[in-house]
């Protein structure tokens, strides 16, 4: 697990370095709504952004949409971001869907595409459940 704050990860991103999965936690909208606009600023051309950036929520059960656009190759950008919001909802679930959801999140983590830098954000996450754990371990925090 590798923890930023906020400018270390602007700052990471400003030297270009590829991150396949980046986990943005916590409940600073202004923090998050700066880490946003860099990586999108950072990895996808004005021209572009309407087809190569994504934005899901977990919320309205939209994870499956998350994982499937992340999947697939951007039109007319050679990368894409794909923002999957409220990922705190899936610890909500009942046991099977959230099992199924932390299943699905894994299985990319465990081969990210490499054309897509996926953006998971949560205000806050149990460190004890399954999800926190694999994202603590899978992603840039």
């Amino acid at each position: 697990m590798v923890r930023l704050s906020a400018q270390e990860l602007l700052w990471k991103l400003e030297k270009g370095k590829p991150i396949p999965a980046i986990l943005l936690l916590g409940e600073e909208p202004y923090l998050r709504d700066a880490c946003r606009t860099q990586l999108i600023e950072r990895f996808v051309t004005e021209a572009s952004r309407t087809w190569a950036v994504s934005r899901y929520s977990a919320e309205r059960d939209e994870t499956q949409a998350a994982f499937e656009q992340a999947q697939t190759f951007p039109m007319l950008s050679p990368q894409q971001v794909v923002f999957l919001e409220d990922v705190q909802a899936i610890e909500k679930l009942g046991e099977k869907h959230r099992d199924e959801a932390v299943a699905q999140v894994g299985a990319y983590l465990e081969d990210p595409a490499p054309f897509t830098v996926l953006v998971l954000e949560a205000t806050g996450l149990d460190q004890r459940m399954k999800l926190g754990k694999l994202l603590a371990e899978k992603t840039l925090v």
